[in-house]
C-alpha cells in the first residue's frame, strides 16, 4: 500500500509501485468520506466554479452518477471539440457518490478502459445523469495513456 500524507486536509496517496490507474482510484476511494466523490486526472482540467453546480445537480436528480459536457483540448490547450455529457462516460471529472463507487469499484488491474467498463456495470445498477454544462477540459496528447496504450 501507499505512503500518505496529509496537507491542509487533503489526503495524498503516494503508491510504491505503479497499480494502474483503476487500482490506484480504488486505493483512494478506500480513503474517501464525503457523500460525493470525482477523480480529476492530471492531464485534465476542473473549470473553477463547476464542482457546486455539478453536486447541486447530482443531489437535486438523486443521481448516482454525473457525467458533465467537456472542452477536449491539444496539448497546449487549443479547442478541438466539444463532449457532449451523454456521449462519452470517462470518469475522469465525472462526479460519483461515494457509497456507490465503493460497492461498484473500478476493475482492478485495469490499464486502460476503465471508465467504458465501469459505466456499463453502472448503468445496469445506478442512477446516471448528464449534466449539460460545460465543466471540465479533457486534454489530448500523445504521452496519455489513451494514446500509449494503442
Amino acid at each position: 500500500l501507499g505512503t500518505y500524507v496529509s496537507l491542509d486536509g487533503v489526503k495524498i496517496i503516494f503508491n510504491h509501485e505503479n497499480l494502474g490507474l483503476a487500482s490506484s482510484a480504488n486505493q483512494a476511494l478506500q480513503e474517501c468520506r464525503g457523500k460525493w466523490v470525482m477523480r480529476v486526472d492530471a492531464d485534465d482540467v476542473l473549470l473553477p466554479g463547476t464542482l457546486n453546480q455539478l453536486i447541486q445537480f447530482g443531489n437535486e436528480k438523486e443521481a448516482d452518477i454525473v457525467y458533465p459536457a467537456f472542452h477536449e483540448i491539444d496539448e497546449i490547450g487549443r479547442y478541438i471539440r466539444i463532449g457532449r455529457s451523454d456521449e462519452s462516460h470517462h470518469a475522469g471529472c465525472a462526479l460519483m457518490r461515494r457509497e456507490f463507487l465503493q460497492e461498484l469499484k473500478f476493475r482492478d488491474g485495469l490499464k486502460i478502459g476503465d471508465s467504458a467498463e465501469l459505466y456499463e456495470r453502472a448503468k445496469q445498477l445506478g442512477k446516471i445523469e448528464y449534466y449539460p454544462g460545460f465543466t471540465w477540459l479533457y486534454r489530448r496528447h500523445a504521452e496519455s495513456l489513451t494514446a500509449i496504450q494503442r
